[in-house]
């Protein structure tokens, strides 16, 4: 992770190296200390919407945004190997934004954003991302 605010680099690097209470995610609430974890995160996403959504689900709506939004850019291929070069830009643009490696990012990317590539539909960025994204996989 790159940080270009030294101030806060600074501090996140001092919670990051701290003994194994001093969590980086915490929460103070009726005078205690909570900490913060994977189990709890999901947990909370599971009881605000009702479903059995993890933090993952975010993370692969994340991926799958930002990989329209980048086909969207490009525009429509017409050849297969320019299809092939653009999904490419997608998965790389994907992984930029979840931090990980091209090849993971691509499986965080719903296939029907690649589907709807194929046939030429683009995300309509006239719209919330949203709702055009929403409208690009029921199509």
């Amino acid at each position: 992770m790159h940080m270009t605010d030294a101030e806060l680099a600074l501090v996140v690097a001092g919670l990051l190296a701290g003994e194994a209470q001093e969590r980086l995610l915490r929460y103070a609430q009726d005078g205690a200390v909570h900490h913060i974890d994977e189990a709890g995160v999901n947990e909370y996403v599971r009881e605000v919407t009702g479903d059995h959504f993890t933090a993952e689900d975010f993370r692969t709506l994340r991926g799958t945004v930002v990989a329209a939004e980048t086909l969207a850019r490009i525009g429509a291929s017409t050849t297969q190997r320019a299809r092939h070069d653009a999904e490419v830009q997608a998965a790389k643009a994907a992984s930029d934004a979840l931090q990980n490696t091209p090849a993971v990012a691509r499986a965080s990317i719903a296939p029907r954003v690649f589907a709807a590539y194929a046939e030429g539909r683009l995300l309509d960025p006239t719209i919330s991302p949203d709702s055009a994204l929403r409208r690009l996989v029921r199509e």
